[in-house]
């Protein structure tokens, strides 16, 4: 895999080598005082799962294993990029607190299929958030009748940062579309909060929360 590199400044451009691999979706990427960018992003040895999707809408599922959550540092003194493996489940949607984009933080917020999920069962049961800087995690587990969707962070107008996290999913025993609220620091204690929609609404990707105008 090759990463390219590209000062605004000026425009000059450098690449750097990792290990084979298909990148999916970036959580976030910032550049410290010495120059060096780190990012998380998901990914696979393979693109086969992202490209199942196609099979799924046709109700045909095969299962194949799906991206995990990596961390790069990318050193332009010394000319290097490393890369760990962060998280040890499938996991999919990694999303940062608005308030951190671009910049250094400790929260990513995904979704993962637990290892106890069956191979007969397409996406994911469960939300995570995820300590980057000290490997520690916080999941809510739906279940395996579930099938969730992204989860977002949300915040107030008067809030610097997010104080709770949104996302829907599915009951499949009830055929029906949650949305659930959790306090975003209480992953583990699961939602505060669901509602549920008499019928399931088609599956959706990549949401983002805008709070109501302030009266």
């Amino acid at each position: 895999m090759r990463v390219l590199t590209i000062d605004k400044r000026d425009w000059s451009r450098r690449f750097y080598s990792l290990p084979p691999g298909c990148l999916f979706h970036i959580a976030n990427a910032w550049e410290d005082e010495q120059g060096v960018i780190r990012l998380e992003y998901m990914g696979a040895t393979e693109p086969v799962s992202l490209l199942s999707g196609w099979a799924v809408m046709r109700g045909e599922y095969r299962h194949h294993e799906a991206a995990r959550l990596k961390s790069v540092v990318l050193d332009p003194m010394r000319g290097t990029a490393t890369q760990l493996v962060l998280g040890f489940q499938e996991a999919e949607f990694p999303i940062v607190d608005a308030a951190d984009v671009g910049v250094r933080h400790r929260r990513v917020l995904c979704l993962e299929r637990g290892q106890s999920r069956s191979l007969e069962s397409p996406g994911f049961d469960q939300v995570a958030l995820i300590n980057v800087e000290e490997g520690e995690a916080q999941r809510f587990v739906y279940g395996d009748d579930w099938l969730v969707e992204e989860h977002v962070f949300a915040r107030a107008h008067d809030e610097e940062r997010s104080s709770w996290v949104v996302g829907t999913a599915i009951d499949t025993r009830a055929n029906e579309t949650v949305v659930s609220v959790f306090e975003s620091n209480n992953i583990s204690d699961g939602p505060v909060s669901q509602a549920r929609f008499p019928y399931a609404l088609p599956l959706g990707l990549h949401g983002t929360f805008h709070p109501a105008p302030a009266t």
